[in-house]
């Protein structure tokens, strides 16, 4: 391996990466990756003492940075109440000398994201704790004043409503009045049976051992009183616990019911309760059913998976300044990501480099992106990592790409070995047989595990410069050859012969798509020049010529032979109907083999509108893989909304990784399902659907047939989609996995409309983004197909420590499964600073009352900064 690689990196190790890459980094950029630890930690089992373990400890890791390493999809660790109590004295503390005071105390709060007024501080601090009188607070002041500050939701009312069931469900009156005998009651296991299905209009269905291994688990004392009132709860110190007891009233008939049946041991407080309902570890609002375990069928071809991907993944920053780094590669690995791009340009020393093209963006070696990449690509997940180069190397170079990547990935690299159907000799396959043939169908996700997969084009575009040293080359060979036939003629004759020398470059035959796209040029308009990753708009769908033997630039036999994933040009057709200025069709020819193309965002809202072009454009994808890009004008890393690129079937939706935003957010939701996997199956309604706009061979008269995958001509409602398809659709049948995929079209989703209703009910420990006290909000919003998408926000709360809403909103969901749930909490305002934000895929939300685990703009988890809300489905 180190007859590959350079100084420094041969060992393969972070240390290697690191040190390649030194010189490379700018000061800011190695204080940034230096600005997070990586932590270890571990999930612990709660207490009664740990009351406040998973909800008084304030984020140690505040907004995260571009490198943020090990806290990407880490394990959180709950706080002991001691660890938070000590850790807190020694910020608030900032004198060390033993005591708080006021200034102390306001400035301890305020981090807190506590808001008292400053005139009551002194009256709210001195009286309850400071039992010595002298004005100041020590530590064992201070320690049982922290106890008393806990932020969890206040469930009285739900406690209540699980232990008398309907008795006091509808009565707003009575049921308020008896809050304070939570203190006194208990939840045994067939009150929980009932409360969880009834908090989820009958969806969450426990079992009665489900329930006594949820009291076990949240016992927090014995109980000894046959009557089913609680003893005196005491923490592991012997502190008395922090809700006083109440003694049993004797005026109320509600207690008179005996619980001495049920055995003690499963008996729930209402602090065992809060414990239970608060701890995202079982009652997270996403399902892990759903989240955390692989259960989508991976063996369908590849092309019926939605896959996550990035662009420009070695940038840190924006498009035109910022620096190139393998910890950018890393962090994208780390959040899931399985598409990886490099931009690789001819090195000086004979190496290959990536950059961003004709940019002023730092430069870092390919062996370096090679080594992150082996190093991370299988941390989060087992499934494929893809590769995708828009290669700018030699045919010399390209041979040392070829050299790092075998050197590196080894034999986890997946190797072209021709077309199955042909008994053909690998290594005596020429350049264009390699480039021509090409796989009938995808391989799955489950076949390629831990597999690298090489995503390059076959044919390299060839530049004016190119054709200028070509001639000059051929010119040379020319020469030489008339030399020699003019030496063997002089030697034979006696004589001197003149030879004509005058060579011209001769013309390259074009792929068989271009060729296809000069035909369709007679009846309509092709766009194939806006499909370029670099500014310079030199990338996948350039009208690419296909270079001969004599092309010293194109793809040498070496790299063809890596490249599984053939990225052609795509084989688009816009037409207006009529030439009359009428609605555009799009339709697409069909490639001799399955096959990768890439266009920009422009062009993927261009062909994704209602009717024929969306339905065309997802008919297209069943087979064959299309990737979306950033436009060019985004120099400064922006994003595009990935929700229609998704909603018209393209695959690989790559996003800029070195911003944070709700495209970002979006897809690292979207994601999340299937075990965040990086693969999400496509819905069963856009794979199985009847695919139109598909174009296979040319006619007599130069056009292209139609291919026509369905031949019924006497469905119901045919002249209905005519008129909307066009001529080209001969019939439907009524299923939905049966009709040209249109997600516009309602109709045919009125029988999979559903309503579902959600409350937020309160906020803690928000993330402080300012130095005053925050008054935070939450926008709510359902994305997905058009009718589907629309939003909601709360009103303003007054802290952040313990914020409270109990807002009410309604959404109507026409396909859940393309639907994602967005949460994010603001300061201030609707355009305020991020306080946290979470996204989840609809069809992975669990009914009933949850915890909403926030995360910060980079997607990394906040410590215990959560929402808690209710979810509920009002139809089916």
């Amino acid at each position: 391996m180190r007859n590959y690689l350079s100084d420094g990196a041969a060992d393969g190790t972070e240390n290697g990466i690191r040190n390649n890459s030194k010189k490379n980094h700018t000061t800011s950029s190695r204080r940034t990756s230096r600005r997070l630890p990586i932590r270890i930690t571990v999930p612990v089992l709660f207490s009664f003492s740990q009351l406040w373990d998973g909800f008084c400890c304030q984020s140690r890791s505040r907004g995260g940075t571009k490198n943020v390493g090990g806290n990407i999809n880490r394990k959180k660790r709950y706080m002991t109440l001691d660890e938070r109590i000590q850790e807190e004295w020694k910020k608030a503390d900032v004198d060390e000398d033993g005591s708080l005071n006021i200034t102390e105390m306001r400035s301890m709060l305020q981090r807190l994201n506590i808001s008292i007024p400053v005139s009551r501080i002194s009256t709210w601090m001195l009286k309850p704790y400071d039992t010595d009188g002298n004005g100041l607070l020590d530590f064992n002041e201070f320690r049982v004043m922290f106890k008393s500050i806990h932020s969890i939701p206040d469930l009285r009312q739900q406690f209540l409503v699980a232990k008398y069931k309907y008795k006091y469900l509808n009565d707003s009156h009575s049921l308020p009045l008896y809050r304070y005998q939570v203190d006194v009651l208990m939840l045994n296991p067939t009150d929980l049976v009932w409360f969880f299905e009834y908090a989820s209009n009958g969806h969450d269905k426990k079992s009665e051992e489900d329930c006594k291994r949820l009291i076990k688990q949240y016992m927090i004392s014995n109980y000894n009183d046959s009557n089913g009132n609680a003893t005196e709860l005491k923490d592991k110190d012997g502190v008395n616990g922090v809700t006083e007891r109440i003694g049993a009233p004797q005026d109320l008939d509600l207690l008179q019911e005996s619980e001495s049946k049920t055995e003690p041991e499963y008996l729930m407080s209402y602090e065992g309760f809060v414990l239970m309902m608060s701890n995202p570890a079982d009652n997270d609002i996403g399902d892990p059913k759903y989240l955390k375990h692989i259960f989508q069928e991976m063996c369908k071809p590849l092309s019926h998976y939605f896959i996550s991907s990035s662009h420009n993944s070695y940038l840190l920053g924006n498009q035109l300044v910022s620096s190139s780094s393998p910890d950018a590669i890393k962090n994208a690995l780390l959040r899931g990501v399985r598409v990886i791009e490099l931009d690789s340009y001819n090195g000086s020393n004979g190496r290959p480099n990536v950059t961003h093209g004709n940019t002023a963006c730092g430069t870092i070696t390919f062996e370096q992106c090679i080594l992150a990449i082996e190093k991370y690509a299988f941390e989060t997940t087992e499934y494929p990592c893809i590769i995708t180069i828009e290669n700018h190397c030699s045919r010399e170079q390209q041979k040392v790409q070829v050299e790092i990547m075998e050197a590196i990935l080894g034999e986890d690299m997946l190797r072209w070995d021709g077309v199955p159907n042909i008994n053909a000799d690998v290594e005596a396959m020429s350049e264009n047989s390699l480039r021509e043939f090409g796989m009938q169908e995808w391989m799955s996700p489950e076949d390629l595990k831990r597999k690298y997969i090489i995503r390059d084009k076959v044919y390299k575009r060839v530049t004016k410069d190119d054709r200028r040293k070509r001639a000059q080359k051929l010119k040379e060979i020319k020469n030489e050859e008339s030399e020699d036939k003019s030496s063997v003629d002089d030697g034979l004759s006696g004589g001197t012969t003149t030879t004509n020398t005058m060579v011209q470059t001769p013309e390259e035959p074009k792929s068989p798509n271009e060729a296809s796209t000069t035909r369709d040029n007679r009846n309509g308009s092709t766009d194939s020049d806006d499909t370029s990753d670099d500014n310079n708009d030199t990338d996948d769908n350039d009208s690419a010529e296909k270079p001969n033997k004599n092309n010293l630039h194109g793809v040498c036999k070496e790299l063809l032979r890596l490249i599984y994933i053939k990225n052609v040009s795509l084989p688009l057709h816009i037409t207006n109907e009529n030439n009359r200025g009428g609605p555009e069709r799009v339709e697409f020819h069909e490639p001799p083999y399955v096959c990768s193309s890439s266009i920009n965002e422009d062009k993927m809202l261009k062909i994704t509108k209602s009717g024929n072009s969306i339905a065309a454009t997802n008919s297209y994808s069943i087979r064959h893989l299309i990737r979306v890009y950033p436009s060019g004008k985004r120099v400064d890393s922006s994003n595009y909304d990935p929700i229609p690129a998704w909603n018209s079937g393209c695959q690989i939706v790559a996003l800029n990784y070195q911003t944070f935003s709700m495209p970002v957010w979006l897809n690292h939701g979207k994601f999340l399902y299937n075990g965040g996997c990086g693969y999400v199956l496509k819905p069963s309604a856009m794979t199985s659907a009847v695919r139109i706009g598909m174009r296979k061979k040319a006619s007599a008269d130069g056009g292209l047939e139609f291919k026509d995958n369905n031949n019924s001509s006497d469905v119901p409602h045919r002249n209905v989609f005519k008129k909307k398809f066009g001529d080209s659709f001969k019939g439907i049948v009524p299923e939905l996995g049966h009709l040209p995929w249109d997600p516009y079209d309602l109709n045919r989703f009125q029988e999979q409309r559903r309503v579902f209703s959600i409350t937020i009910i309160s906020g803690h420990y928000l993330l402080k983004t300012n130095k005053s006290v925050s008054r935070p909000l939450v926008q709510v919003a359902l994305h997905g197909i058009s009718a589907d998408c629309k939003s909601f926000e709360t009103k303003q709360a007054k802290q952040g420590f313990k914020a409270s809403w109990s807002e009410s909103f309604t959404f109507t969901t026409h396909f859940t499964e393309l639907a994602l749930l967005s949460f994010v909490v603001r300061n201030e305002s609707s355009t305020g600073a991020v306080a946290g934000q979470k996204v989840i895929p609809l069809d992975a939300v669990r009914p009933g009352y949850r915890v909403i685990p926030l995360l910060s703009e980079d997607c990394t988890p906040l410590d215990h900064s959560f929402l808690f809300c209710h979810f509920q489905w009002l139809s089916k």
